[in-house]
Parts: structure tokens; C-alpha cells; sequence
């Protein structure tokens, strides 16, 4: 059965029902987006770029040449800070934080640069400044150590993560609230 439309003459003139329809438009003014509660909120998965950088300017790590970083707000497997700058924005967003050693990897503990024996070490690995080595504690828990120097009969690690003692700024952009 096909149905048609009965046509009305209305005498030229436009009845509301004749008005096309239009799609509702993405509101594209933050103010408009934050008013409407498109902001980034706990519990959404959310994809941001972002270039990390040393106070110098030094880049250490960036995901503008590969995908965005996805993630849950709220599931606790970012930084702390860099999940607290991403919460209200909006997509297409952009902005830049320093987030401070302390909330970021810590203060270096120098309790985790070792000097270890160099026969105490595997003979099968190569041993050059940069290596890094896996180690196991007693209870299992797994450690990383960096080594910073070698020496004929010792070995000098850095239990510390890279980026210990420094602090980072990163530049986010919010690509997507999914």
C-alpha cells in the first residue's frame, strides 16, 4: 500500500507544517557545549592527544603521530593531574598544564640508585648505560633499574622512573567524549 501526501492549498502561504525539517546542529560555542553538559565528566571514555615536555622544552613523549590516548575518567590510570585538567573540557578543546614533580613521578629516592656487582648480574645480557634491567623482589613485586654507569667490576642502576624529579607540561587537546 503506498500512502501520499495530501496536498493543501493554503493560498501561498507557509503552514508550520510545511516547514522543512531541519538536524539539530552540534553546538559548537564552549559556553553553549558547557551549558548543555557536554563537558568531560567521571565515568567518560575519552580520547585526548596530548605532546609531554620537559620545563627546557624537551619533548619526551606525544601521541600526535599515532592515536589519541583513550582512557576512563575516574579509573585512576592516568596522573592525577592530567586527569583533573581533562574534566570539564569540552571536545576540541585545548589547553596546557605543568603538572609538578610531586604529582607526577615523585622527588628522586636515592635509596633506589644501586651499585651492584658486576658478576651479581646475568653474563648473558650487554651491559651499556640505558639498559634497563627487570628485577624481582622477595615478594614478587617486579622493579625496573636503569643503568647509569659501568665499570669493570660494578654497576651503577637507577631505580628511579625517568621522569623522577621532574616537571612535566603537557599541551592536551580533547578529541572525543565517547
Amino acid at each position: 500500500m503506498l500512502l501520499h501526501r495530501r496536498r493543501v492549498d493554503t493560498g501561498g502561504q507557509r503552514t508550520e507544517r510545511q516547514r522543512p525539517k531541519q538536524r539539530p546542529k552540534r553546538p559548537n560555542d564552549k559556553a553553549l557545549r558547557e551549558e548543555i553538559d557536554m563537558t568531560a565528566k567521571i565515568g567518560d571514555r575519552v580520547k585526548v592527544h596530548y605532546t609531554g615536555t620537559l620545563v627546557d622544552g624537551t619533548e619526551f613523549d606525544t601521541s600526535r603521530e599515532r592515536e589519541p590516548l583513550e582512557f576512563t575518567l575516574g579509573d585512576e590510570t592516568m596522573l592525577p593531574d592530567f586527569e583533573a585538567a581533562v574534566i570539564g573540557m569540552v571536545e576540541g578543546e585545548r589547553k596546557t598544564i605543568t603538572i609538578p614533580c610531586e604529582g607526577a613521578y615523585g622527588e628522586q629516592d636515592a635509596s633506589l640508585n644501586l651499585d651492584v656487582p658486576r658478576d651479581a648480574l646475568p653474563t648473558d645480557v650487554e651491559l651499556s648505560v640505558g639498559t634497563v634491567l627487570q628485577a624481582t623482589g622477595p615478594e614478587g613485586q617486579s622493579a625496573s633499574f636503569r643503568v647509569v654507569s659501568v665499570e669493570e667490576d660494578q654497576v651503577a642502576m637507577d631505580g628511579n622512573h625517568p621522569l623522577a624529579g621532574l616537571d612535566l607540561t603537557f599541551q592536551l587537546e580533547l578529541v572525543e567524549i565517547a
